[in-house]
């Protein structure tokens, strides 16, 4: 005999499913390692991505009477991607490469920023199946003039078997863009 507690919880979970969790990659395009107006591109998959704030400055202006803030800028914070590292270390070298380009390890001095406008990400929701999910659209972020600003630290532990290394970097940029395609 069936408990109808147990038959509605089963119906409503079969109409209702859980929602599954977004699985992204991201496409970015780099400043050759030679030549700064030759791009080069490659695909990641992200364990995860933490888009950066946005927000608008504003000063302080009064022409006459009670001063009033007015916003004058966009900023944005950083962007966070995570990715795991896999044992040859590509995506550390590709890295750790860039922010070579961008400033010299020898002499420590920046590089000219001619070639920042050809750097971008972009983070695309992974298709399941080649069908979109119910969601009306893939999320995709686009960043415009991205560079590496940060890498945070890599945790190599004894203590766990069989898990996986995440290596995280620090994206600063001028712009993104939002869509659902």
């Amino acid at each position: 005999m069936a408990d109808p507690r147990v038959d509605s919880l089963v119906s409503r979970i079969t109409e209702n499913p859980p929602v599954k969790s977004h699985q992204f990659d991201a496409f970015i395009t780099i400043p050759n390692r030679t030549q700064y107006d030759i791009n080069t591109a490659f695909s990641q998959p992200v364990v995860s991505f933490t888009t950066g704030t946005r927000s608008v400055l504003t000063k302080e202006y009064a022409y006459y009477g009670v001063k009033r803030k007015i916003p004058y800028k966009r900023s944005y914070g950083d962007l966070s991607i995570t990715f795991k590292l896999d044992e040859a270390g590509e995506i550390q070298e590709v890295i750790e490469d860039w922010m070579n380009l961008l400033i010299n390890p020898v002499t420590d001095l920046i590089t000219p920023f001619k070639f920042l406008s050809t750097a971008s990400i972009t983070l695309q929701e992974r298709k399941f199946n080649n069908q979109e999910q119910n969601t009306g659209g893939m999320p995709s972020y686009k960043f415009f003039e991205a560079f590496p600003v940060e890498i945070l630290p890599i945790e190599f532990s004894n203590e766990t078997k069989n898990s996986t290394v995440n290596y995280t970097v620090l994206f600063a940029y001028k712009d993104y863009e939002f869509d659902k395609i």
